[in-house]
């Protein structure tokens, strides 16, 4: 009866990182677009980083208008004007 229970537990705890890493990172990536933009204009990240490590947002506004006028929505909450990655 241990053993089982210890896999179940083992199972349980794994499950929680794949799903942190499935959802939660891609979620706190995004979201981290705004602040990152905020830094950007206010001098603390380079440009150079900012689109280094942001392209693929870019890259995703760029093919989906959608998507694009949602992250122009949110990246305003931050800076004076949208970007899309191109500060």
């Amino acid at each position: 009866m241990t053993d089982a229970h210890d896999k179940h537990e083992r199972r349980s705890s794994t499950a929680v990182v794949v799903l942190c890493m499935v959802i939660v990172l891609p979620v706190a990536y995004v979201l981290s677009y705004g602040p990152a933009s905020w830094l950007v204009q206010h001098s603390y990240m380079s440009i150079r980083a900012f689109m280094f490590i942001y392209w693929p947002i870019a890259w995703s506004c760029n093919q989906s208008e959608a998507l694009g006028a949602a992250i122009d929505w949110y990246e305003l909450l931050w800076v004076d004007g949208p970007t899309r990655g191109l500060l």
